[in-house]
Parts: structure tokens; sequence; C-alpha cells
């Protein structure tokens, strides 16, 4: 007989540890602050509660296709992560959901989130230059992300959608997508969070709260907050602490139902960011380390979480957005309006030279401004076939203003007197596409899917120099103007057929599309050509032993077109196109339902890459002086030679990646005891085209304990977790330069640990 179908809902918190003296009265003061606000005349809110009894899988509701489906019954790789899951694992920051999403790769440079997917990734952080891998939040598309913004506070799922997504999500989804969307607020009054606090005097915070204003409308709030005092290493040159993060956020949602057919969703966000993670943050020893600059020398190694510098690095970010949802049902159709508004300032400081001398700093005041409109009518359920037809609108404005360089290297050029050079650039990007997807149902066990998307983009940009002696008047250099335009219609054909009503394969055929770019840093008249990527796939999707296992796979070959890939000119950064890469692969991923409360997840990907023609890459000329006086052997030190890359590996495309996770839930006549364990493997992978710097195979092993205190609602808890438990030492991202002092790194967070303390009424 077949086992029922659960609906779980599930709430939760987040961080904690060891504590000083300051930081016990913050958390103590905190605490308070929760249990007054929460006990307050609002009447508690009824939970559904995970009920492990059923010893089955929970159904998981996407709306991969803008419209809401069963995760099994869609047609496309999809990994879907709910709110209990993420909690469970302890995953706090869409930065780490590479830990349990196969094929998934997220990094980080400069406060700009750089997310590959199965290979497929731009690993520019440029203002200006979109990611190839798509980011939504509740149906809006991020143009620059923001790291601080994918905090995961009050999520509700996050989806990650796999292979180019070229009809319903066209915009640079050429890779595929991630979608984090948020809870709904409710008329039922209710409040949770939590409170913690870890090593290196770690204090996180956050609460959501929700509660109706009046018949049909409701409205919500979530704040977070992540207070690190210190740091993950030392700068030896100064004495202070590096490796620290402060980071705010806000959101709010209004919910309307304005009448049994129409739905009005007003959305807020802010949050802002201070933090010295940049992948200039230290250079790298070894093979690849440079000379010191005069008097040359060798210098100690400070340290794996240590850096060198005069000019610390830091990385502030301050961004806010709204957005408005307009839903109405025409009874055969529904219509939804998307109007969404983005702002994004940056300011970026980095050490040039990676070294403790003044020879080079820069100092970038980015700006990303975005406007966005889409329409959507979508056909209701019991159409004899399903389909889709919409309409997307971008407006966005990014670039410096300025890129400011100061230090003995620009001196040179006035004798030594100091001077200031600035760089301006800025593009702007005016994207209008249509699209549309049908399915037709062949039979009640097959579909055919077939959609189209035509999409124009009109570019444009002005930039210039000025350079001047510090405390004079700047001298404006000539403007240089550039506009380009590109035209793409996307496509995608796919087949699923239900074996069983357990198990569906299918096969699809489809094209992806990223825009063209120009340079912002500084600003080409020259625009990048868009990438293009068409994909074949097969894969399957089933739900074995009563639904206790789910087991979903696909193999997949990318044909990769004008790849857009960064290069540093000293100082600067260009965005060049390789013109052919190939990426074949395969991943499996599932979970089951071994016995009462115990769960066990897992995945695994491999991946297959090479540029099959890049002739225009480059490689630094490395320094083979072997006098031991003038330093170590290595390292680079007359600038970049063109380089052919044909042959080579694809950069950050790791070979295999893998993660099991198991997670435990013990009901007993004192609590309820949850417990947790994830282990996730990366095989390595190229950092550049000439593959010179690699990053070696690595694990991350992540655990923790939760216990639920008994009563009415289970309304308090308490967490011991632990992330990278095992000490490894890995980079999260790595930056060759011409410089004399080598290439640049970001190590990856050591181990981190603590405590929290969860609420909810």
């Amino acid at each position: 007989m077949r086992a029922p179908r659960s609906a779980i809902v599930y709430r939760g918190g987040k961080m904690i540890k060891t504590m000083k003296r300051s930081r016990l009265m913050q958390w103590s003061a905190a605490s308070v602050f929760a249990l007054v606000a929460v006990s307050s005349p609002a009447r508690a809110q009824e939970q559904t509660q995970t009920d492990e009894s059923n010893n089955v899988l929970q159904d998981i509701v996407v709306t991969a296709q803008k419209r809401s489906q069963n995760l099994q019954d869609v047609p496309v790789a999809v990994s879907a992560v709910d709110n209990r899951m993420l909690q469970n694992a302890n995953i706090s920051s869409a930065n780490d959901l590479g830990r349990i999403v196969p094929s998934l790769g997220i990094f980080i440079t400069s406060g700009s989130v750089q997310p590959f997917l199965r290979g497929i990734g731009n690993p520019g952080s440029l203002a200006g230059n979109e990611a190839s891998t798509a980011v939504y939040i509740d149906g809006v598309y991020l143009s620059r992300v923001p790291a601080s913004l994918l905090q995961l506070n009050s999520i509700d799922r996050v989806e990650v959608l796999k292979g180019p997504q070229g009809t319903l999500f066209g915009r640079n989804a050429s890779a595929g997508l991630m979608h984090i969307i948020t809870r709904e607020p409710s008329e039922n009054p209710q409040v949770e969070g939590g409170v913690g606090y870890g090593n290196f005097d770690t204090f996180r915070g956050n609460i959501y709260a929700s509660t109706g204003l009046a018949k049909g409308l409701a409205i919500d709030f979530s704040a977070m907050l992540i207070d690190q005092a210190e740091g993950w290493g030392k700068n030896v040159a100064t004495g202070r602490d590096w490796g620290k993060e402060n980071t705010k956020s806000l959101r709010s949602k209004l919910r309307w139902e304005a009448g049994p057919d129409t739905t009005f969703t007003l959305i807020g966000d802010y949050s802002k960011s201070n933090n010295d993670f940049l992948a200039h943050s230290q250079y790298l020893y070894g093979p690849s380390r440079g000379y010191e600059l005069p008097p040359y020398g060798r210098q100690p190694n400070p340290g794996f979480y240590n850096i060198e510098s005069n000019d610390a690095p830091l990385n502030k970010d301050e961004n806010w957005g709204v957005s408005g949802k307009l839903q109405h049902d025409f009874g055969f159709a529904t219509a939804t309006s998307i109007t969404a508004y983005r702002d994004d300032k940056s300011y970026v400081v980095f050490d040039s030279d990676f070294s403790k001398q003044n020879f080079l700093r820069a100092d970038l005041y980015g700006r990303v401004k975005q406007f966005s409109q889409e329409l959507q009518l979508a056909s209701n359920k019991g159409s004899s076939f399903d389909w889709l037809v919409g309409a997307y609108y971008l407006h966005a404005k990014s670039g410096y203003s300025p890129s400011r360089f100061t230090g003995a290297a620009i001196d040179v050029f006035t004798g030594g007197i100091p001077a200031i050079s600035d760089t301006y650039g800025q593009s702007k990007v005016r994207s209008a596409s249509l699209y549309g997807q049908t399915t037709v149902h062949l039979g009640e066990s097959t579909n055919l899917t077939g959609g189209l998307r035509y999409t124009e983009d009109r570019l444009s940009g002005i930039g210039r120099s000025d350079f001047y002696l510090v405390g004079s008047p700047a001298i404006p250099g000539a403007e240089v103007r550039g506009k380009d335009r590109f035209r793409k219609l996307t496509y995608k054909v796919s087949l699923d057929h239900k074996v069983t009503d357990d198990v569906m394969i299918y096969a699809s055929q489809s094209r992806g599309y990223k825009s063209g770019l120009f340079n912002t840093l500084p600003f080409l008249p020259t625009a990048a050509k868009p990438e293009v990527l068409d994909a074949s796939e097969i894969g399957f999707k089933s739900e074995l032993f009563d639904r206790r296992i789910r087991l979903n796979g696909a193999a997949f070959y990318y044909d990769f077109k004008n790849a857009q890939f960064q290069q540093f000119d000293g100082p600067t950064v260009i965005i060049i196109n390789a013109p052919a890469a190939r990426i074949y692969g395969a991943e499996l991923e599932g979970q089951a339902a071994l016995s009462d409360g115990l769960m066990l997840r897992f995945s695994g990907g491999y991946l297959n890459s090479k540029y099959k023609d890049f002739p225009n890459a480059q490689t630094p000329v490395v320094n083979t002086n072997t006098d031991p006086a003038l330093g170590p052997v290595g390292g680079y030190q007359y600038g970049f030679l063109p380089y052919d890359a044909s042959g080579n590996d694809m950069v950050r495309v790791p070979k295999w990646t893998f993660n099991i996770g198991a997670n435990y839930n013990l009901e007993t006549g004192i609590g309820v005891f949850n417990f947790d364990i994830n282990w996730a493997y990366n095989d390595g992978f190229a950092w550049d085209a000439d593959n010179a710097l690699r990053q070696p195979s690595y694990s991350l092993v992540d655990a923790q304990v939760k216990y639920t205190f008994p009563g009415e609602g289970n309304r308090f808890a308490i967490r011991l977790w632990a992330k990278n438990i095992t000490k490894e030492k890995y980079y999260v991202a790595e930056v060759q330069s011409d410089g004399p002092r080598g290439s640049s790194a970001m190590p990856g967070a050591p181990r981190t640990y603590g405590f929290d303390w969860l609420f909810k009424f």
C-alpha cells in the first residue's frame, strides 16, 4: 500500500559558544529583549510539526517553471532545499549551499557573489559584470549579488535550477539560476528567532515576526545581525586583526488579498556589510611567490590566516530594494506583474602590491542601480495543455566613480610628488524580451514541452581617466564612449514520461544566453561578446520503496561559446571571451528515510571540462633568478605573456564533488534531540586558464546538536554547532598577478563553532 504524503512546516533560528565578559553582557541583554518582545499579549500560533513517525519523505513544491509543481513532476534538474533542511544543516548563508547542492560552487570576491553551476560561471567581480548563473529573490533578478543579501533569514526554500534557463528565466541564466523564496506573512501572530555566540567573538541574532493587520492583510518583518569582533588572523604589518565581518539586514513583506482573485505583495529589504574578505587579501607562498619590493630579500611566511599589508583590505557594501507583485486570477489564466528597483553602493580597498610597502593602493567606489518589470500570463490547472507567456524589461546602470590609484607606482610619473590617478567607467544596459512556453499532454503519462524567448540588449558606456597632484585640481582626461546591441533567440524542447506513478524520465535540448558587457575598470569601448550555451540532457526522477527513498539524476553535454573571462592587467581588469569550450558530466542526489527519525541526504557530481579554443589567454612571466641574495626562485616580475589555453581545464571546475549528511530526530520524555552531520568533498580545480594555480582537493565536515525543551508548542531550544571541524585549509579565491609579489588569495573560513538559543511563539 502506498504511504500517505505528508506536509511539513518547520521553524527555526541561528548561532553561539564560550564568551568574553563584554559579549556575555550583549548576549544576555539580547536574550532579555527577545523574551520581552515575544511574551507580549500576541496569542501563540499553532504550528504543524514534523511527523517523523510517518517515516516517509515530504513533498517539495517548487516554482521552477513559474507555477507551483511537485519537484518530482518537473522535467528540469532542480535541487530544492527547504527551510527545515537549511536549519538542520546549519546553512545560514546561500554562500554555503555548495555543501549540500551537487555541482554548485559559490565564490565571493570584493563582496560580490559568483555562482558556478555545473562548471559554468563568470569569475569577474566588476560592477556591470553579471553572473552566468542568475540569482533571483522572490522573482526579482539581481544584476549584482551582494554577499550580505544572501544571509538566509526568513527563507521558505531555495531552488537551484541547473542548465540553461533560456525560456522562462532568460536574463543571464546561461548556466542556470538560484532562486531564493522568502516566507509569506501570516494573519496568525507569530514570533521566532534566535541569539547566539561563537568563536572569534562572534555575536549572531535574528528575529522573524508576522501578524495580521486586517482581514486579508498580513505583514511580516525579519532582521539579522552578525558582529564578529576578532579576526581569523593578523595583519603582521600593522598588528591589527584580519578576517572580520559585520553585517546587518532587514526585510519586510506586506501581503494583501484584495479579493478572492487578486493578491498584492509589497517587499522591501536593506542590508549593510563591512568586512575584509577580498581575493587580494594576501599573496601566495611557494612557487608562485614573487620578490619583495626593494630592498629585496626573503620574508617569513606570516601564516595561513595572516596577511602582510600596509593598506588593510576592506569591503563595504550597502544595498536596498523594493518590489511589488500583483496577481489576478481571470479564471482561465492568472496574470502576474513584478516591478522592482534595487540600489547597491560598494567601497573596496585593496593593496595592489600585496605588501607592507606603499607601492600601489586601489580604492574602488562602485554603484549599481537597476529597475525591472516583468509581466506573465499563465494557464490555470485543468487546461487541456499548460502555457505561459510573458515580457521582461531591465534597465541597469553600473560602474565606478572613481577607481582611485595611489602610491609610489603612480608618483613615479611626477618625479616622486604624491599624485592620484582616477579612472571613471560606467555602463548601461536596456534589455527587453518576450517569452512563451507550453506543455502538451500526450496521454496521461507523457508530456512535450517547448519554449522560445527573444531578447534584445542595448548597451552603452562612458569612461575617462584623470591624473593630478594631491591637493591640486583634477586634470580631466578624454572621454571614451561605446555602444553595442545584441539580439538572441533562445529555446527549450523537452519530453518527459512517467514510467510509473513514482518514476519519471526526461530528455531536453536547450540554449542559454548571457548578454555582452563593457569593461568598467577601466572603461573600454569594445564590449565582450555574449555567452551562448547549448545543452543536451537526459535525466530521471524517482521515489522508491513507498516514498522512503527519493533518487534524482541527470547526465548532460554542454557546448559553450564565447565564455566571458576576467584577466588582470596590473591593477585593472579586462573581460575577454574564450571562443569555445565544452563540459560533460553527470550528477545524482537523493534522500532516504531510513527509520523513524533518521534521514539521509547525499549527492555527487562529475564534470569533465576543456577549453576547445582559447588562444587569447595570458600567463605571467615566471622569474627564474637563482641568486639567493635577491630572494626565492619563482614569482612574477615581468608582466604577462600571450598564452594559448586551448586544451586546458576550465577555471573553477572540480572533476568530482560529493556530499553526504544524516539527520536524526529523537523524541524523549525530557524533550526532543536533533543531530545533524554533513561531509562535503571537492576534488580541486584550476583558478586560471593557464592552469598554473590550482586548488587541491579538500573536505569540509559540519555538525550540530539541537535540544528542544518540552512544553506546548516546543517554544524553546538550544543548539551547539561547528563548521569545518577538521580545520581544513583551502582558498575561496586566487588571482594571478604580474606584480613582484606573485599572486594573491583569500583563505576559506577556519573552524568555527558556537551556541544558539532559539525561540518561537
